[in-house]
C-alpha cells in the first residue's frame, strides 16, 4: 500500500512539473531586462521600454495563465515605483507613474486585474499617499492645457492607482485612523472621514467616463462603501445614486451606465444584512431603468442594469446553496479512457492504445471531480467572497489535488452564521476548512475518494427530503418573480452582452431557490426555444441552459427534455433577406454541450449523448462558420475525454481537430466522409445534407454540399442510389430558387458518384434523371429571378450524365444539346464555363466518331459564330472551339487555327471590342494546337513537359500553323494593353498569353522534323521572340503577371533541351532562380526585379527588360515604384564605373532615348519614360560622362520638350519638371535650354505645375552653385524673385516674375512672348491605336 501511495504522490509531482512546464515565457530574460532598466533609471525608462513590453505581452493574450510564475517578479519592481513616488513626491512623480502605470496596465489588460492586484503592496500606511497622487494628477489634469489634450494617455495611471487604492481601502482598520487629517486627540466632524470624501466626490466624476476608469471608480466604490465603518456614506451615496439614475441631459448618456455599474458592485460586494433595508427602494429604481429610453438607447446601460437586478434579487433572498441541486462525483481518468476501450471492439482496442498512452501516462490515478459543480460555501475572500458573490465560477484547469478531493454530501445543509455568510455543516464535510492531522493522512483521502466514486443515483430523493425539511422555513419575497421575469426578458436582448449577464444572473438566482420554483425557471427557459421566438430568444436561452448545467441547477431527469432542444438549436440557421442569423444560437449551443459534458457522469448522459453527439458532428462538419465548426468540435472533444462512452470518440478526434476543420472544404470533403465510415453517424451526416443544405441560402456553400454529398456515396450507398435520388427528383422542379438549384447539383453529383463506385442507377431512375433538364426548360427555369443559377446548374447535371455515361433517347440527346448551345451563348463567364465543361464531357460521350453531321453541329457552326457581331457569342464560340475533342477538329483545323488566331486580335471599331472573348481565344487556340498536334489530344490542360516527349504531327504543315497561327497570334496578344473604365483589362489577355506561351513553343520545337521544313533559325528567333515578352512582362506593373511570367521562364530553362540553344542561358538561369534561405527577408518584389534588373547588362534582353522596367518605375503603386527605382539603379551603379560601368550606362541611356523615340507621347509610357530618365540622371553617375553622352543628354531634352508641348496631363508635367532640373546641371546649351524650358513651365495654366516647377528649381539652384554655371548675384537674385512670389497664385503676376528670370540668367524668349512648350506641335498626330493607349489615372493598384 505504501507503495502504491509514493507512486501516486511522484506521479502526481510529474504532473505538476509538466503544468510548471508549460507555464515558460519564452522572452522571460528580456521582460525582467526591460524592467530592471526601468528600476534602475527609477522609472524614466518605462517610456521606452513600453513598446517592446506591450508586444511581448499581447503574444500571451489567449493563455495568459502562462504568465503566472513571472508575475510577482514583474508586477514587485514596477509597484515598487508607484509606492516610491507616491510615498516621496518629486516633479517627475506624474512623468514616472503616467508610463509606469502604462506598464503595468498592459500586465491587468492581458492576464486580468483580479489575478494583478494581489501583487500590490497592501500596507495601510499607502493609502492616503495613493489619494494624494491621485488628487494631484486630477488636478494637472484639469488646470494645465496641454495636460488636458494628453489625458488620453494619463488613463492608464488612473486605472493602475485606482485598483491599488481598491485594494487598499479593504484595510482591517478604521479608515479615521490612517487619515492624517483628523488629530489624534478629536474625532472626524463628519459621519465619515475627509479621505472618504474625498475618494468620493473624485470617482463620483468618473462614472461618467466612457473608458476603463468607470469600471475601477465602480469596483473602488463598491469596496469602500460596504465597510462597516462607512454605513453613513453607503446611505449618502444610495441617496445620490438615485438622484442621479433619475437626470436627464447630454451626461446623462454616460453619467447612468457608471452609477448602475458602481450600484451593482455596491450590491455584489455588501453583506446582506448592510444592503436589504435599500433593496425594495433600489429594485425599484432598477426596473423604471430598464423601462427608460436610456436603457433603450444604450446596451451599456442595460447591461449593468440587469448586473443590478440580479444583485438585488440575490440580497432579497437568503444566502444558502439550493440543497437539491445536482452534483457530479469524482472520476478517474482512467476510468473514462477504459470506458472508451470497453466500448470498442476487441480489434479496435489494440489500435487505440498510442493515442490512449499519452493520456494515461500523464493522468495516472489522478482524480478529476467536475468543475462545473460549485461549491456549497461562498467564498469568504473580504475582497470578492461576499455574500452575493459569486464562486461557482468554472475551472476550466481544475489541479489534480483539488480534484483528488471528495465531493460534498448533496444531503448536507447550508446555515448562515451572524454576518449572512453561507457555511456548511461540518459533519464529515470533505470541503469544511479544517486543519485536522486526519486530513493529511494518505488513507483518510483514501476512504473519502472510494466513498465519493458510490453511484449517485439516489442524490435526488435526498435532495428532495432536504428541501422538504427546511421549505417550510424558506420565505421568498415577491420581488423575486419580478426579478425573475425581468432577467428572463433580458434573456432575449438584442444584445449579447446583456442577455449573458441575464443567464448568469438567472442561475445565481436559481441556485437559492427552492426546487419547486427552479423547475418553473427551467420551464420558462424551455419556451424560449420555441419556433415563433426570435434568435436572441434561442441564444439567450442556451447561455442560460448552460449556466444551470454548470452550477447543477438542471437536474438529470431533465435531459430527455433538454437535449433534443440543444440538438436542434445546433442546427440553427433562420434566413433573414440575402443572408441567414443563427451562428451565435449554434455557437452557444456547442457551449451547452462543452458544460453538459462536464456536469454530469456518463451514466446520467447515456441517453443525451445519443442524441447531441451526431448533431455536435455535423456542426462540426458542415457548418457554414469556421467558428461554430470549432466550437462543436470542442464540446464533442469534451464529451469524448470527460464521458468516455462516446462512439469512436478517440478515433474521430484525430482527424476532426481546430486545424482540419478550419478549411470548409476540408472539413465537407475529408472529415466528414472520414467521420461517415461509422454507423452511429452516417444517417445524420446524409439527412443533413439533404435536408439543409443543399437548399442553403448561400450558392457556393449549395455546390459545395452536392459535392460532400457525393463523397458519403462509398459509405452508405444504398440510401443514396434510393432514398436520396428519390428525394431530389421532385425537388428539382420547386418553385424555391435554392432548393431547385442544390437538387439539380446534387442529382447530378450523385449520379457521377454511384457511377465512379460500380452503382448504377436503376432503369426507372436513370429515365428520371435523363428527364431532369428537359422538365426545367419546359416549365421555364431559365427566366426570371435564379436562372443564371439554374443554367449552371444544369450545365453540371448534363456534364455529370455525360460522365456517369447515363443512356438517352434521340430526343433528350438533341435538347441536351441544345441547352449547352444556349447557355454558351449567355454573357455570363460562369455559365459559359460550365457549359464548355458541358459540351467537353457531351461530346465525348455522346456524338461517336467519323459522323459528319456532328461536325456541321459543332465545329463548323462554332467557327461560324466566331464572326458574329454579339460579343457573348463570339466568346462563348472561342470557348466552345477549345472543348471539343481533336476527331471533331481536324476536319477544320486549318480554319479553326486561323479563326482563332483573328479572335485574339483587338478589334479596330471600339465598340466591338471584348477582353474577355481574346482570352477565351487565347486559351481556346492552344488547347486546340494541343489537341491537333501534340500528345495529349483529348486533355485540356496538358502541359509542356508532356507534351514534349512524343509529339506527333500527321500535317506536314503543322509547325508552321502553329508558328504562324499559334505562336505570332501569342506573342501579339502578350502586347494588348487595352483599357477601359474597369482598368488595365488587357492584363487578362497578357496574363493568359504568358500562360500558353511555353508550352506552345515547346510544342513547335518538338515537331517531327521529318513532315515539316521549318529553319532552325526561324525557330531560335521565335524562341527568343517569347522570351523577351517573359521577361518584360517579369517587371511589370502587376504581381500575378510577374509571377506566372518569372514560372514560365523558369519552365522554358528546364526544357532547354528541347529548345534551340537560348541566347546568354546561364545569365537568364542566374535572374529566374528561386531564391535562397538568406534572402527570405527580402520581399518577393525586391528578389524578382533585382534579379530580372540584372539582363540589362545582356544586350540581346536590354530592350525587353528595360520597357517592363518602365512601366514599373512609372506606375501609380508607390512601393513598386520605389522597389523597381532601386533595382534599377542597383543595377547601373553594381559595375565597376570606370570601365563596364560606363559602357552600360551609356548603353542603357541610349536604350531609353530609342525606347522613347517609339513610344513618344504615349499615353501608357510618356509619364514612366520621363520618371525613369529622371532617375537616370538624379541616382546614378551617367551626368559625369556627359563628355560622353552629350547627344544622348540633347535628346533626352528635346524628347522632354516634345512631351509638354499642349500637354494636359499634370503628372507627366510634373515629371518633365523633375527631369529638367536635372538637365540643369548638365553644361550649355543643354543647361540653358532646360532652364529655359523650365522657366515656360512656371507659367503653364496649372497652378500645381507652376508651384512644383519653382520648388524644384530653388532647390536644383542650391545644388549647383559651386559649378560656376551661374554667378553668386545671378542665383541670389533667382532666390529673391522664387521666394516672394505665390507661384499657385494668378497668372500675371507670375508671368511678370519668370520675365525677371530670364533677365537674371540672361535668356531670351520667343518674339511672341510664347514657349515653344506652349505653342503646338504640328508634327505630332493623335495615336487612336489601343495598344499604345493608357489611362494615367486609373489605378490598378487593387490588381496587383
Amino acid at each position: 500500500m505504501a507503495s502504491a501511495k509514493d507512486s501516486w504522490r511522484d506521479q502526481l509531482d510529474q504532473d505538476l512539473d509538466c503544468l510548471r512546464e508549460c507555464t515558460y515565457v519564452e522572452e522571460a530574460d528580456e521582460i525582467s531586462l526591460l524592467i530592471r532598466r526601468t528600476v534602475e533609471s527609477q522609472g524614466l525608462g518605462a517610456q521606452i521600454a513600453y513598446s517592446r513590453f506591450r508586444k511581448i505581452l499581447e503574444k500571451y493574450q489567449e493563455q495568459s495563465q502562462l504568465l503566472d510564475p513571472h508575475l510577482e517578479s514583474m508586477i514587485t519592481p514596477l509597484s515598487g515605483l508607484l509606492m516610491k513616488s507616491a510615498l516621496e513626491p518629486s516633479s517627475n512623480s506624474i512623468f514616472v507613474v503616467q508610463h509606469v502605470s502604462k506598464l503595468l496596465w498592459s500586465i491587468a489588460s492581458v492576464r486580468g486585474y483580479k489575478v494583478v492586484v494581489k501583487f500590490f503592496p497592501n500596507e495601510a500606511a499607502n493609502l492616503e499617499p495613493v489619494v494624494e497622487l491621485l488628487l494631484k494628477i486630477e488636478e494637472e489634469v484639469g488646470q494645465d492645457t496641454e495636460r488636458r489634450e494628453e489625458s488620453n494617455s494619463i488613463w492608464e495611471a488612473q486605472c493602475t492607482l485606482t485598483l491599488w487604492l481598491a485594494q487598499l481601502v479593504l484595510i482591517p482598520f478604521d479608515l479615521a485612523s490612517v487619515d492624517s487629517s483628523i488629530s489624534a486627540s478629536a474625532t472626524s466632524s463628519g459621519s465619515w472621514p475627509p479621505i472618504v470624501s474625498k475618494i468620493m466626490d473624485m470617482y463620483k466624476g468618473h462614472l461618467s467616463s466612457p473608458g476603463s476608469i468607470r469600471g475601477m471608480a465602480a469596483l473602488l466604490l463598491g469596496r469602500l462603501l460596504t465597510r462597516p465603518d462607512l454605513q453613513p456614506a453607503l446611505d449618502h451615496f444610495l441617496q445620490w445614486s438615485r438622484t442621479a439614475l433619475h437626470s436627464e441631459g447630454s451626461q446623462a448618456h454616460f453619467l447612468i451606465p457608471g452609477v448602475t455599474y458602481a450600484l451593482a458592485a455596491i450590491f455584489s460586494t455588501g453583506q446582506r444584512k448592510q444592503l436589504l433595508p435599500f433593496a425594495s427602494q433600489m429594485w425599484t429604481d432598477a426596473a423604471q431603468l430598464l423601462n427608460s429610453r436610456t436603457a433603450a438607447s444604450s446596451v451599456v446601460a442595460r447591461k449593468f442594469a440587469t448586473k443590478l437586478v440580479q444583485r438585488i434579487g440575490l440580497t432579497f433572498l437568503p444566502a444558502t446553496v439550493a440543497a437539491w441541486r445536482y452534483q457530479q462525483n469524482s472520476v478517474s481518468i482512467n476510468e473514462s479512457l477504459s470506458n472508451i476501450r470497453s466500448a470498442k471492439p476487441n480489434s479496435e482496442v489494440s489500435d487505440s492504445v498510442a493515442s490512449d498512452s499519452v493520456t494515461s501516462d500523464s493522468a495516472q490515478n489522478v482524480q478529476q471531480s467536475a468543475s462545473s459543480a460549485p461549491s456549497q460555501t461562498e467564498s469568504s475572500d473580504p475582497a470578492y467572497g461576499m455574500a452575493n458573490g459569486d464562486s461557482s465560477r468554472p475551472a476550466l484547469q481544475p489541479s489534480p489535488l483539488v480534484n483528488a478531493s471528495p465531493v460534498t454530501s448533496p444531503t448536507s445543509k447550508a446555515c448562515t452564521t451572524g454576518s449572512d455568510r453561507p457555511v456548511t455543516a461540518s459533519s464529515g464535510d470533505g470541503n469544511a476548512p479544517k486543519t485536522s492531522a486526519k486530513a493529511s493522512d494518505p488513507s483518510v483521502h483514501e476512504s473519502k475518494a472510494r466513498d465519493a466514486m458510490q453511484p449517485s443515483s439516489n442524490f435526488v430523493a435526498a435532495a428532495a427530503a432536504a428541501e422538504e425539511a427546511e421549505g417550510d422555513d424558506l420565505d421568498i419575497p415577491e420581488e423575486i418573480e419580478e426579478v425573475i421575469e425581468v432577467l428572463l426578458t433580458g434573456l432575449q436582448d438584442k444584445d449579447t452582452v446583456v442577455r449573458w449577464s441575464a443567464a448568469k444572473g438567472l442561475g445565481r438566482i436559481t441556485s437559492r431557490l427552492p426546487q419547486e420554483l427552479g423547475d418553473d425557471v427551467l420551464e420558462s427557459v424551455i419556451e424560449l426555444f420555441s419556433p415563433s421566438e426570435s434568435d436572441t430568444a434561442w441564444h439567450g436561452g442556451c447561455l442560460a441552459l448552460a449556466e444551470l448545467a454548470r452550477r447543477g441547477l438542471l437536474l438529470p431527469s431533465r435531459l430527455s427534455v433538454v437535449a433534443p432542444l440543444v440538438a436542434e438549436a445546433l442546427q440553427y440557421d433562420v434566413r433573414r433577406g440575402p443572408h441567414s442569423v443563427g451562428a451565435h444560437v449554434r455557437d452557444a449551443a456547442a457551449y451547452v454541450c462543452w458544460a453538459f459534458a462536464r456536469a454530469y457522469t456518463a451514466a446520467d448522459m447515456l441517453e443525451s449523448i445519443a442524441v447531441l453527439a451526431p448533431a455536435l458532428l455535423v456542426t462540426a462538419c458542415y457548418d457554414r462558420e469556421v467558428n461554430c465548426r470549432r466550437a462543436a468540435s470542442a464540446a464533442y472533444q469534451e464529451s469524448v475525454g470527460r464521458q468516455g462512452n462516446v462512439p469512436h470518440g478517440i478515433d474521430i478526434l484525430t482527424a476532426a481537430d481546430y486545424f482540419t476543420l478550419s478549411s470548409r472544404t476540408q472539413a465537407y470533403l475529408t472529415v466528414a466522409p472520414f467521420i461517415a465510415q461509422f454507423p452511429e453517424y452516417q444517417q445524420a451526416l446524409a439527412d443533413h445534407l439533404l435536408s439543409t443544405k443543399l437548399s442553403h441560402w448561400e450558392r457556393s456553400l449549395r455546390e459545395l454540399t452536392s459535392k460532400s454529398l457525393a463523397a458519403l456515396v462509398p459509405t452508405q450507398p444504398a440510401f443514396l442510389q434510393t432514398t436520396a435520388v428519390d428525394t431530389l427528383l421532385p425537388l428539382c422542379l420547386n418553385s424555391i430558387l435554392e432548393v431547385r438549384h442544390g437538387a439539380a447539383l446534387g442529382v447530378g453529383e450523385l449520379t457521377l458518384a454511384l457511377h465512379s463506385l460500380g452503382e448504377a442507377l436503376d432503369t426507372e431512375r436513370q429515365r428520371a434523371v435523363a428527364g431532369v433538364v428537359p422538365a426545367i426548360e419546359n416549365a421555364r427555369l431559365y427566366r426570371g429571378k435564379g436562372g443564371e443559377l439554374m443554367r449552371g446548374a444544369v450545365c453540371r447535371l448534363v456534364e455529370c450524365l455525360a460522365l456517369a455515361k447515363l443512356p438517352l433517347k434521340p430526343a433528350q440527346h438533341k435538347q441536351l444539346h441544345s441547352s449547352i448551345d444556349e447557355n454558351l451563348r449567355h454573357p455570363t463567364a460562369s455559365i459559359q464555363s460550365a457549359a464548355c465543361s458541358a459540351l467537353a464531357a457531351f461530346t465525348a460521350t455522346y456524338m461517336p466518331t467519323g459522323d459528319a453531321e456532328a461536325v456541321n453541329r459543332t465545329s463548323d457552326k462554332y467557327l461560324g459564330l466566331l464572326t458574329d457581331p454579339n460579343v457573348a457569342v463570339k466568346r462563348g464560340a472561342a470557348a466552345a472551339l477549345g472543348a471539343l475533342p481533336k476527331w471533331l477538329l481536324e476536319p477544320l483545323s486549318r480554319q479553326i487555327l486561323a479563326g482563332l488566331a483573328a479572335a485574339t486580335q483587338v478589334e479596330e471599331d471600339p465598340d466591338d471590342r471584348d477582353a474577355e472573348t481574346r482570352v477565351a481565344a487565347v486559351k481556346a487556340l492552344a488547347l486546340v494546337a494541343h489537341k491537333l498536334y501534340g500528345t495529349c489530344q483529348e486533355a485540356a490542360d496538358c502541359d509542356a513537359s508532356h507534351a514534349a516527349t512524343s509529339a506527333v504531327a500527321a500535317d506536314p504543315a503543322a509547325a508552321v500553323l502553329v508558328r504562324e497561327h499559334v505562336l505570332k497570334a501569342l506573342l501579339a496578344a502578350v502586347e494588348d494593353y487595352s483599357t477601359d473604365n474597369r482598368g488595365d483589362i488587357g492584363s487578362w489577355v497578357r496574363e493568359a498569353a504568358v500562360q500558353e506561351m511555353p508550352r506552345c513553343l515547346v510544342l513547335l520545337c518538338t515537331l517531327d522534323q521529318e513532315h515539316v521544313k521549318v529553319e532552325r533559325e526561324e525557330q531560335a528567333s521565335i524562341t527568343h521572340m517569347v522570351i523577351q515578352a517573359l521577361l518584360k512582362q517579369s517587371v511589370e506593373r502587376i504581381a500575378r503577371l510577374r509571377e506566372a511570367a518569372l514560372d514560365k521562364l523558369r519552365e522554358l530553362i528546364f526544357q532547354q533541351h528541347h529548345l534551340p540553344p537560348i541566347t546568354a542561358v546561364q545569365h537568364l538561369q542566374t535572374a529566374t532562380a528561386t531564391p535562397e534561405a538568406e534572402t527570405a527577408t527580402m520581399s518577393s518584389v525586391d528578389q524578382g526585379l533585382l534579379g530580372v534588373s540584372a539582363l540589362l547588362a545582356v544586350p540581346e534582353y536590354r530592350r525587353a527588360v528595360l520597357e517592363g522596367l518602365v512601366a514599373s518605375i512609372g506606375g501609380l503603386d508607390a512601393s513598386l515604384c520605389k522597389e523597381a527605382s532601386a533595382a534599377f539603379v542597383q543595377t547601373l551603379t553594381a559595375a565597376d564605373p570606370e570601365g563596364e560601368g560606363c559602357q552600360l550606362l551609356t548603353d542603357v541611356a541610349q536604350a531609353l532615348t530609342d525606347l522613347w523615340g517609339q513610344h513618344a507621347r504615349s499615353l501608357r509610357l510618356a509619364t514612366p519614360i520621363l520618371r525613369t530618365a529622371e532617375v537616370l540622371l538624379s541616382q546614378t553617375h551617367i551626368l559625369a560622362l556627359e563628355k560622353d553622352l552629350s547627344n544622348t543628354l540633347g535628346t533626352i531634352l528635346d524628347l522632354t520638350q516634345k512631351e509638354c508641348q499642349q500637354c494636359k496631363d499634370v503628372p507627366r508635367l510634373c515629371a518633365a519638371v523633375s527631369l529638367l532640373c536635372q538637365l540643369i546641371s548638365c553644361a550649355k546649351p543643354v543647361s540653358s535650354t532646360a532652364l529655359q524650358s523650365l522657366l515656360a513651365l512656371m507659367v503653364n495654366r496649372y497652378p500645381k505645375v507652376r508651384k512644383q516647377a519653382a520648388e524644384q528649381l530653388y532647390v536644383r539652384l542650391m545644388t549647383v552653385e559651386d559649378t560656376g554655371l551661374y554667378s553668386e548675384e545671378a542665383l541670389d537674385q533667382a532666390y529673391d524673385v522664387l521666394t516672394e512670389i505665390a507661384w499657385d497664385g494668378p497668372l500675371e503676376s507670375v508671368k511678370s516674375a519668370k520675365a525677371q528670370l530670364l533677365n537674371v540668367f540672361e535668356l531670351t524668349s520667343n518674339e511672341n512672348g510664347e514657349s515653344d512648350l506652349q505653342r503646338p506641335d504640328v508634327s505630332s498626330t493623335k495615336r487612336t491605336d489601343e495598344n499604345a493607349s493608357y489611362q494615367a489615372l486609373i489605378n490598378d493598384g487593387s490588381r496587383l
